[in-house]
């Protein structure tokens, strides 16, 4: 209760809890290799409410290497593009 609950404090602390429980998703364009927005989204839900896949087939599409519908998704930031032989 109160200043111990993590959603005490309005939107500010709604999305700082959300970004400490969830799982950051990096997404990066297959094309380019590049970040989608320029960072990591905060949750699977919020990067399945932007991209074009379903929170169910993204976290079975996590780290794999094999890009989905044009995009890569990893739980950790990315220096190069995955090898698809």
């Amino acid at each position: 209760m109160g200043a111990l609950n993590p959603f005490f404090g309005g939107i500010e602390a709604v999305n700082k809890a959300a970004e400490m429980k969830g799982t950051k998703v990096y997404a990066y364009s297959a094309d380019t290799f590049t970040l989608v927005n320029g960072k990591p989204f905060r949750s699977v839900r919020s990067t399945s409410s932007v991209m074009p896949i379903s929170p169910m087939t993204l976290t079975s599409k996590l780290d794999t290497g094999k890009p989905f519908k044009g995009y890569y998704y990893f739980t950790t930031p990315q220096v190069n593009k995955p090898d698809n032989k």
